[in-house]
């Protein structure tokens, strides 16, 4: 049983520290912007003073032509010293302008959660044939005051803007009652009230009206309460058996975050009930995960198509091994990976699960026979929100590393070397010995993993026996967006890396809210594709498409309306409407997009139905007639096969010889090429008359409408 009394669970509280929630890109100045898709990164070696910070990968690389009308510009960095100061990070200090001289480029200028990068994103796109320069002066500075070492860059345009999906658009909706806070989460309830959680600890329940706009919120404290302060929460989830007059949520939640802060206390991420009146009974149900020193906390939860809950457990270093960015702290069992809640395992009467693995101190173990919390899967350095597809498949939109983090290595002759058992064979590593990397000068892209049960998608772990970074430098056969090529060649992927589950975004787009978007807006047409929320370069909505054979066939980030957010951090859909729901984290609001679309009347939607079969039956008709054709033709070559075999058995019996093979072999083609086409034919013939009486139920579905519209009006 979940629940047997109101108390929560006595769990002393840690002093409160300030981390940050998400992988949060600051927007900094600048104008809001437009939609873009990056053209491909190319190292470019410079030369810096020893001790500040410089550029060591620009995009657009530097004497790129052809670039994409836009692109953003983003910089990988060198950081002796430790991360940015944010404030200097400016449109002052960076900037975007002809170069053949004029004003700046009006644009976003971000750097990323770790403050490790330089972002800067047109607000709207670039000129075609154009000569541009990036620059960073030495105004942008380090957390120690160092200044940037001068930097500049130049590219071209070529004439080409990004992919569009014609028809298709959005108005943004101001929304007057959702302002002034930090919401990372919108979902919408059984009560169909819109839930939005905070980065603080609150929860806001807002009355949806008609028209999509909000009404005044309640405001909901009762985590801050229970903490005796803020509380950070990244996301939450409604409970399977809620309704509308009874909800429970799950949140994931740790120490309270601001943006810029690198202390945060280890094993402080927690999942949490909250449920009653109001979501007054608040009860710990998982406690002591892993928690990162910046930005990486317990992500948002989601139930899978079993009823367990599934989240990501972000990793805790940049690459897999300790650095000074991330406060040299290690990986742990927990982390980096996407974990897995049985909660009919769970007896919160008792209190709550305590995640304490052996690495940390603790006796937790994910391994053992009938363990709640167990790893699904490995190496997903942060995914902000999961999503599970209609057909079961979970899909993870990972956010990338910058530059400058370790990976680990791996001796087999070291004593001392972290080598603990792999989710795969359930063994410790056996593999070739992997060299370590220092101050990697390769940022990693962001990815849109296809996530398979016991797999794993590249971030190292040594308590789980990983050590190779994504697809390592293999001498052939390596993935070019996948591969780090300061390792030796040579250096194979891990023997469980899945490699062919995994889709490239693009580096610094910070992918973290995710929906599949239903329902009958543009007749379908936006239908069952994903929609990204990506917080930092583009400050977008990405949509993607997935063929029927379940692989990302398209990625479009240019749909009018879908772009000049702050931060977009999180999204949802209220399916009855088509409206979505936009969490603005930089903005500190929520704004409704409408889809620019009218739904037809039903005398136009009987005449597109009639319109629709008319076509549809002269094109089966058509394939029908030229897949007859073919069973003739075939009939007709089994035909004269058969009398070519008949010729030379006869002429075997009169020259006692034997038959010749190839005439047998031709006639026995020729027959099976013959049932194989009659057997289409009659498979289309099926399909079609199934095809048809479905489109013509449809089409008489729509004449009822029709009469029952005219007999209203009448």
């Amino acid at each position: 049983m979940l629940f047997s009394s109101s108390r929560r669970s006595s769990i002393r509280r840690q002093s409160v520290v300030l981390i940050e929630s998400l992988e949060h890109r600051v927007v900094l100045s600048g104008t809001a912007a437009t939609a873009m898709s990056l053209a491909g990164p190319a190292a470019v070696p410079l030369t810096a003073t020893t001790h500040n910070p410089s550029v060591t990968i620009v995009s657009p690389a530097s004497g790129a032509t052809g670039v994409s009308l836009d692109s953003p510009v983003t910089a990988d960095l060198n950081l002796p010293n430790g991360a940015l100061n944010a404030a200097t990070v400016n449109s002052t200090n960076v900037t975007l302008l002809p170069t053949s001289g004029g004003a700046p480029v009006p644009a976003v200028v971000n750097t990323t959660g770790g403050k490790d990068a330089i972002i800067l994103t047109p607000s709207a796109a670039l000129l075609p044939n154009t000569s541009y320069t990036f620059a960073v002066s030495s105004g942008v500075k380090d957390i120690t005051g160092a200044p940037m070492t001068a930097f500049s860059s130049t590219f071209t345009t070529g004439t080409s803007g990004p992919p569009e999906l014609q028809g298709i658009s959005f108005t943004q909706v101001a929304l007057p009652t959702t302002q002034q806070a930090p919401f990372t989460c919108v979902r919408i309830g059984p009560d169909h009230l819109l839930y939005a959680s905070t980065e603080d600890g609150r929860i806001f329940r807002f009355p949806m009206n008609a028209d999509g706009t909000l009404g005044t919120p309640q405001i909901i404290t009762s985590l801050q309460q229970a903490e005796g302060g803020n509380r950070l929460i990244t996301g939450f989830t409604f409970d399977k058996t809620s309704t509308a007059s009874n909800v429970t949520l799950w949140v994931s939640n740790s120490f309270y975050a601001l943006s810029g802060a690198t202390n945060g206390q280890d094993l402080t991420g927690r999942v949490t009930v909250m449920s009653g009146p109001d979501l007054g009974t608040v009860r710990d149900a998982v406690i002591n995960l892993p928690r990162s020193v910046a930005d990486h906390s317990t992500e948002q939860p989601t139930w899978g198509p079993d009823g367990a809950l599934y989240w990501c457990q972000p990793s805790n270093s940049a690459y897999g091994a300790p650095d000074q960015t991330w406060g040299n702290r290690p990986e742990h069992l927990l982390s980096a990976a996407i974990l897995r809640l049985d909660t009919t395992k769970l007896n919160l009467s008792t209190g709550p699960l305590n995640a304490l693995t052996p690495d940390v101190g603790g006796s937790y173990n994910p391994y053992a026979a009938g363990a709640p919390l167990t790893i699904y899967a490995t190496g997903v350095r942060n995914t902000f929100e999961l999503f599970w597809d209609p057909t079961g498949t979970l899909w993870a939109a990972n956010n990338g590393s910058s530059a400058g983090g370790n990976a680990p290595a791996f001796n087999s002759s070291d004593p001392n070397q972290i080598n603990g058992r792999r989710i795969d064979t359930g063994q410790p590593y056996a593999g070739a010995n992997v060299s370590a990397l220092t101050n990697i000068q390769q940022a990693e892209d962001d990815y849109l993993y296809r996530i398979v049960k016991g797999g794993y998608y590249g971030h190292p772990n040594p308590t789980r026996g990983e050590y190779v970074l994504d697809g390592g430098n293999p001498a052939s056969g390596g993935v070019p967006d996948l591969v780090f090529s300061e390792y030796p060649i040579g250096t194979n992927p891990d023997p469980n890396y899945r490699a062919s589950d995994i889709y490239d975004l693009g580096p610094h787009h910070s992918p973290d809210g995710v929906i599949q978007y239903q329902g009958s807006a543009f007749n379908g047409a936006l239908s069952g594709k994903f929609l990204i929320a990506e917080e930092s370069a583009g400050d977008d909505i990405a949509v993607v498409t997935i063929d029927s054979s379940g692989n990302v066939s398209s990625i479009v980030r240019s749909v009018p309306g879908f772009s000049g957010f702050t931060n977009p951090v999180n999204l949802i859909e209220d399916p009855s409407t088509g409206y979505i729901y936009v969490s603005e984290l930089g903005a500190q609001k929520i704004t409704l997009l409408k889809p620019n679309w009218t739904a037809l009347t039903p005398a136009q939607q009987v005449a597109a139905d009639q319109a629709a079969l008319k076509s549809d039956q002269m094109l089966r008709t058509q394939d029908l007639r030229t897949q007859r054709q073919l069973v003739q033709s075939n009939a007709k070559a089994y035909a004269a096969a058969v009398r070519a075999l008949h010729q030379g058995q006869a002429l075997a019996r009169k020259t006692h010889s034997s038959i010749d093979p190839a005439l047998q072999a031709t006639a026995d083609n020729a027959l099976a090429t013959l049932k194989s086409s009659r057997s289409t034919l009659a498979q289309m013939q099926k399909t079609d008359f199934t095809g048809i009486v479905a489109a013509r139920k449809k089409l008489t579905a729509d004449q009822i409408i029709l009469r029952k519209s005219r007999h209203k009006a009448g």
